[in-house]
């Protein structure tokens, strides 16, 4: 049997140990293709160089409902004397850029247009700094240029990011219950959202801004979860956690609360009175058990679960919520105090969050996809010692199953023996490997893989992502005017090896009818909510103040009418 992988052609890009993969010239245009052009490589500084320079800069460890700013030591080589880096820089044309003082501090007083600047900027590298720990290796963006990062992008109740524009815009508005005006790069749970959240997790798996609802909901769960991760690296933070909670999970916090300021403000202006007691925009302290997205209903109702994927992610941050909180019961007993137990539960759980999306399939992440990744990160990084706790929060929120799990182990058993020399460093190393096992791991014969990232761990680790691409035509009245137009709906592979080159795990991301109906399915309520435009990607992302258009209509160079996935989430 011909397992034959035909590749298409790659440069390599390696810096410092971390290695990237981008496609030469070929590779795909437009808004809704989801790799990366011309993937950045961030390195870590070399461990033996000289620390950095540390300068003080004020920022807010929380919204500014629950904190004041504070005084934190920065590297003064992640925002030099322009706000600026070699992964993100500061764009700011209706105000004065912040500029250093004579020692290089970033001293500015909150109410300024220049701390929302530097609030905003060190926030987002503080927090990128925490998700390249837990995931132990390098995140690039989806496209190869730096982040522009602009805190004050126009007026109105709304935060985005956008690849498109390979930005993160942050809006803000008059509140007059609050008498001031709420600036959302203010808030570090908005700035980590869509930064560390939606913009990182686009660099990780480009794939997932696509029409699967139940992927969007996991971008927007990733996003939330980022926030929480966040707020718990603040030893202020944790204090007043301990102090708003009692040391019970169960009560609320400002971990399990979102957007404080925002949520507040959006609710007592919105004219229902049931709202006023939510002083938050989420809050992961919920009760939501896992339903089809598709069969729920589309409102806005906070108490209510529904398909919306800002609605629907609550279901999979509760359930990662409640286990740090399984977590943190377990580690209680042997730890000094209750912060101790904090941190170690944060690590833990950061360590096996991260390390399930980079086992997760390429395209499509369901929510059993993160539960059930988390158990093969806790066997491979832990031998098991916190499955017990895993188990109990994602089926008792029905996102896994015992049969899942059974599933699971089946799988396990049945990867291949494999033990390279070394793990694959190179285009030349998978398609070498391909060769070899791509037909034990269920890749059909003659498929054309495109190799996206070679991620190498701080352990020595491996995670090898390759994706492909089918164009499939939308047939049926139901389409409307776009029926005969055609979308792409994408497959890939995720390989994984231990440091000792051991074939540890592989996710066969396949084309399959159930796949080929949820693009449908996405597309089809993209076209009934009337959010396809087919105005060209140049002109404004906009239906409404706060509703952005999802899907662009348009004529590719060789004549094909296409509907193409806008990649832009708030």
């Amino acid at each position: 049997m011909d397992n034959t992988i035909r590749p298409l052609q790659f440069n390599a890009v390696q810096k410092q140990g971390d290695l990237s993969m981008k496609p030469e010239s070929h590779e795909k245009e437009g808004p809704s293709e989801g790799s990366r052009d011309d993937s950045v490589s961030i390195s870590r500084p070399d461990a033996t160089q000289e620390p950095p320079r540390k300068i003080k800069v004020n920022i807010l460890p929380q919204s500014p409902a629950v904190t004041t700013a504070k005084t934190v030591d920065f590297p003064q080589d992640q925002i030099g004397s322009t706000v600026s880096n070699n992964r993100m820089q500061m764009v700011d044309k209706s105000n004065p850029k912040a500029i250093p003082d004579l020692e290089g501090n970033y001293l500015y007083e909150v109410g300024t247009p220049q701390f929302d600047q530097v609030n905003a900027f060190a926030t987002a590298a503080r927090g990128m700094e925490m998700a390249e720990k837990f995931r132990g290796s390098s995140i690039n963006w989806a496209f190869s240029s730096k982040l522009s990062i602009l805190p004050h992008k126009q007026e109105g109740k709304n935060a985005y990011y956008s690849r498109q524009d390979r930005s993160a815009n942050f809006f803000f508005f008059k509140s007059p219950p609050l008498d001031k005006v709420v600036q959302t790069s203010e808030d570090p749970d908005i700035v980590i959202h869509e930064i560390v959240g939606h913009g990182a997790l686009d660099g990780i798996r480009p794939q997932y801004l696509g029409w699967d609802s139940e992927t969007m909901g996991t971008h927007e769960a990733y996003s939330d979860i980022a926030a929480m991760n966040y707020a718990l690296h603040d030893e202020g933070n944790i204090k007043l956690l301990l102090e708003q909670n009692g040391g019970n999970f169960r009560n609320e916090s400002l971990v399990s609360r979102l957007g404080e300021e925002f949520g507040k403000a959006i609710h007592l202006e919105d004219q229902k009175p049931e709202n006023d007691n939510q002083l938050y925009l989420r809050s992961m302290l919920n009760k939501f058990t896992y339903a089809d997205p598709d069969s729920l209903p589309d409102t806005h109702d906070p108490d209510q679960l529904s398909g919306e994927s800002h609605s629907f992610s609550r279901v999979l941050s509760g359930a990662c919520y409640d286990l740090i909180d399984g977590l943190y019961q377990k580690n209680l007993p042997g730890s000094k105090d209750q912060t101790e137990a904090v941190v170690k539960a944060r690590d833990t759980f950061g360590d096996l969050f991260y390390k399930a999306i980079d086992l997760a399939p390429q395209t499509k992440c369901k929510y059993k996809d993160v539960a059930l990744g988390m158990i093969k990160a806790d066997r491979l990084k832990n031998g098991g010692s916190n499955e017990q706790e895993i188990r109990k929060a994602f089926l008792d929120r029905k996102i896994i199953t015992e049969s899942d799990i059974s599933k699971l182990d089946a799988h396990m058993e049945a990867l291949p023996s494999v033990r390279l020399k070394k793990s694959p460093s190179t285009a030349q190393d998978v398609q070498k490997f391909l060769e070899a096992h791509g037909g034990s791991l269920g890749v059909p014969d003659g498929l054309t893989l495109k190799l996206t990232e070679i991620a190498r761990g701080k352990n020595g680790d491996t995670t090898v992502s390759l994706q492909f691409t089918e164009e499939m035509p939308l047939s049926g009245k139901e389409f409307g005017k776009y029926e005969g137009y055609v979308v792409d709906v994408n497959g890939g592979l995720t390989i994984a090896f231990d440091k000792s080159g051991n074939l540890v795990d592989a996710t066969f991301d396949s084309i399959d009818e159930e796949k080929k109906q949820d693009v449908r399915n996405g597309v089809l309520n993209c076209i009934k909510k009337d959010l396809v435009t087919e105005q060209s990607k140049s002109d404004s992302i906009f239906k409404t103040d706060t509703e952005i258009y999802q899907g662009l209509a348009t004529s590719t160079p060789d004549g094909k009418k296409k509907i193409m996935r806008i990649p832009v989430v708030s």
